[in-house]
C-alpha cells in the first residue's frame, strides 16, 4: 500500500510538472529574456506573461508556440533592415519595443478563448483553432506591413484600388500580401504540427489571412478618419479571424 501510494503521488507531481510548473518556467523565462533585450517594457513583458500561461492552460503547448512565434517573427519583421524604415519614417515607435496596449491589442481575443477552454474544457478543441486564427490574423498583418513597406513595388489603397502612400493606414501591396499569406501559414503550419489536422488547419490558414484583409479595409476607412485606433483595428482583425474560423468550423464539423 505505501509503495502504491508513493507512486501515485509522484505521478500526480510528474504530471503537474509537466502541465502546471514546466510551462509557467518557461513563460517567465521567455518574458524575462523579452523585456531583458528590450523588446517589450516591463507591463508588456508581465502582461504577455500572464496571457502566455493562460494560453497553455487553455489548450496546452499549442498556446505557448503560437504566441510565441507571432512575437519572435513580428519582432524580427521589426528589425529588418530598422534604418531603411527610419529613413522612410515608417519604424515602429520607440525602437519596435511592444507595451502592454500592443500585447493586449493583439492577444486579447486568444486570451478569452483560452479562458473559455480553461472553464469549458469540452470547447478546448474548437477554442485551439479560433486563438491560432485570432494569431495567424495577428502574424499575417504583422508581415505585410513591416515587410511590405520594404519589399512593395507599387502602393495602393485597399478599398478604392488607387494609388496611394506607403505605410498609410489600409494601404497595400502585392509584396505585403504575399508575406502576410506567409505570415498565416506560418501560424498554420504549427497547428497542423500539433494537430495534424489538415481541414482545420486550412481553416486557421485562410481565416488568419482573411482577418490581415480586414485589418486593411478598417485602416482605409474607420483608422484613416480617426474613429479607430491602430491597437483598436489590431483587436478587430484578430477577432474577425476567430469568428471566421468559428464559421469554418461549423460548417467542417
Amino acid at each position: 500500500m505505501y509503495y502504491n501510494t508513493c507512486f501515485v503521488n509522484i505521478t500526480i507531481l510528474y504530471m503537474l510538472t509537466d502541465a502546471v510548473f514546466l510551462p509557467l518556467i518557461m513563460v517567465i523565462i521567455l518574458s524575462i529574456a523579452a523585456w531583458a533585450t528590450r523588446k517589450i517594457d516591463g507591463k508588456g513583458a508581465f502582461t504577455g506573461a500572464i496571457i502566455s500561461y493562460g494560453l497553455v492552460l487553455g489548450v496546452g503547448w499549442l498556446g505557448l508556440a503560437v504566441i510565441g512565434t507571432f512575437f519572435v517573427s513580428g519582432t524580427l519583421a521589426s528589425m529588418w533592415k530598422a534604418e531603411k524604415k527610419k529613413s522612410l519614417k515608417l519604424a515602429e515607435a520607440r525602437n519596435g519595443q511592444r507595451g502592454m496596449a500592443n500585447v493586449l491589442a493583439n492577444a486579447l481575443v486568444p486570451a478569452v478563448c483560452a479562458a473559455l477552454a480553461i472553464i469549458f474544457p469540452a470547447m478546448q478543441h474548437w477554442m485551439a483553432v479560433l486563438i491560432a486564427a485570432g494569431f495567424a490574423s495577428a502574424t499575417s498583418d504583422t508581415l505585410s506591413s513591416e515587410m511590405g513597406n520594404i519589399y512593395g513595388t507599387k502602393y495602393i489603397n485597399s478599398l478604392s484600388f488607387k494609388p496611394d502612400a506607403k505605410g498609410k493606414d489600409g494601404v497595400i501591396s502585392l509584396e505585403g500580401l504575399l508575406f502576410g499569406l506567409l505570415g498565416s501559414a506560418l501560424i498554420a503550419g504549427i497547428f497542423y504540427w500539433f494537430t495534424a489536422e489538415k481541414e482545420l488547419t486550412l481553416i486557421v490558414a485562410g481565416a488568419g489571412f482573411a482577418g490581415n484583409l480586414l485589418d486593411s479595409l478598417l485602416g482605409a476607412s474607420l483608422q484613416q478618419k480617426g474613429k479607430l485606433s491602430n491597437h483598436s483595428v489590431n483587436m478587430l482583425n484578430t477577432a474577425g479571424a476567430s469568428l471566421l474560423a468559428l464559421a469554418g468550423m461549423i460548417v467542417v464539423c
